[in-house]
């Protein structure tokens, strides 16, 4: 194993809980971190609500949170405003959220149906989301319209897009048509043209999400409603590998996502047991190596409940987790200051190679 992969093993290895909260009565739908300032989290509720943290006070602040209505199924901060957030939503709206002001402005609504997934391009400024239809909308960050698909880009709900770290002009689209897709925006944007996806991933079962990695942008991760992790290596997109995993669907259970580390391929992923897997009576949280498929390191979830969202915030230094009506924070224990700090949880450190 790498070097630097070792490295970052070793610190995940010395994790600790410093924050467990719950500051909604719905569970948790949603975690982003803030692109630009790394001390700001923000967490959205299945009934709406959203709450901003601060990790670096004694106690992370919790603004009080703003119930907007309807599941928060996307969420993204503004690069230039801790404050600000882009939301999307089960109320059918696709929202910028003010935290200071406690304003929202409504940037586009859909009429038969609602928002599942945006994702926002930092230096093109433009939001792209995903709707229940199987269309896509491309917006500015102050809300302009750029375009809605003349087609259907799924024939199922898009559960999540998500632009291309190294080429902002590529996206990827998941759904519950049980595709991926690959899109090329000014492909998409030619009105005269008919909609045609640059490549087509097909998989078993309804899909949750399609992530690229951020350290270079030439691994695609998806993570299907069951026991499959995909792995596509760019710039062909061919399956690289398909990693079995346990992480079944279930109705009053936040899909499960699995997230890739900021800094290295190093997959996160939450483990829901199954009597057909090793370790089946453990709710865990497993690190695969995103260019073997090896299983690196397995940590218990702190609040013993599944583990649905993961999400590092830009150094890798402290980890955010979704669990079912709880956001856990997360950091060597070496960083942790004070009495105060929880330590729940025993971790097991796989042999590496």
């Amino acid at each position: 194993m790498e070097l630097k992969k070792t490295v970052i093993l070793n610190q995940i290895s010395k994790y600790r809980t410093f924050d467990i909260l719950g500051p909604f009565e719905k569970r948790i739908t949603a975690i982003a971190w803030h692109p630009v300032y790394s001390q700001f989290a923000v967490s959205g509720s299945n009934r709406g609500e959203l709450s901003l943290y601060n990790i670096n006070r004694s106690t992370s602040e919790i603004s009080p949170s703003i119930n907007i209505k309807g599941s928060v199924l996307g969420l993204k901060f503004s690069s230039n405003d801790p404050s600000v957030v882009f939301v999307a939503s089960f109320s059918g709206g696709l929202r910028q959220q003010d935290f200071s002001g406690q304003t929202t402005t409504i940037f586009t609504k859909v009429k038969w149906g609602w928002f599942n997934s945006l994702d926002v391009s930092y230096r093109k400024t433009l939001i792209l989301a995903g709707d229940s239809s199987g269309r896509g909308h491309l917006l500015t960050t102050q809300g302009f319209k750029i375009w809605r698909s003349k087609d259907y880009m799924h024939h199922g709900s898009i559960t999540h897009v998500e632009f291309n770290t190294r080429d902002e002009n590529v996206f990827a689209t998941a759904s519950d048509d049980k595709f991926v897709k690959l899109w090329d925006m000014r492909m998409v944007a030619n009105i005269g043209t008919k909609l045609k996806p640059v490549h087509v991933f097909p998989h078993l079962e309804p899909v949750n999400s399609a992530c690229f990695s951020p350290s270079n942008g030439l691994s695609l991760l998806t993570t299907d409603q069951h026991s499959q992790l995909h792995i596509y290596s760019g710039p062909c997109w061919q399956e690289h590998l398909i990693i079995q995993h346990p992480h079944r669907q279930y109705e009053h259970l936040t899909p499960v996502k699995a997230a890739w580390h900021p800094i290295e391929d190093i997959i996160i992923v939450g483990r829901y047991p199954d009597e057909n897997f090793l370790s089946a009576d453990r709710r865990t949280i497993d690190f695969y190596d995103g260019n073997s498929g090896e299983l690196l390191y397995r940590k218990n979830s702190p609040t013993e409940n599944i583990i649905s969202l993961n999400a590092f915030n830009i150094t890798g230094e402290c980890l955010a987790l979704g669990s079912s009506c709880n956001v856990v924070f997360m950091k060597d224990e070496n960083t942790i200051k004070g009495s105060s700090a929880v330590h729940k949880q025993d971790s097991q450190l796989l042999a590496t190679k």
